[in-house]
């Protein structure tokens, strides 16, 4: 069984945090598997800024759906057929 993912460790991804895009790196990926869907690949992401998100964290954990590529990519995602 071969198992791809879209993102590799180091790479520079957009997601949304904060109701905002931000730019974050991948640290890790995870397999998990879930009931009917197989293995689905998840994220340990870290900011690329040096300072903590609102002094807390600077690490979070993604489904591989809520991640894009460029920061165009992350915005048409919230766009219908019809818009």
């Amino acid at each position: 069984m071969i198992i791809t993912t879209k993102y590799d460790n180091g790479q520079v991804v957009w997601i949304m945090h904060n109701n905002r895009p931000e730019q974050w790196k991948v640290v890790k990926i995870i397999l998990g598997e879930t009931a009917g869907t197989g293995v689905v690949p998840h994220y340990d992401l870290r900011t690329t800024s040096n300072q903590p998100i609102g002094g807390i964290t600077d690490l979070t954990n993604m489904w591989e759906s809520q991640i894009f590529a460029t920061k165009r990519d992350l915005c048409l995602s919230f766009l219908s057929e019809n818009d």
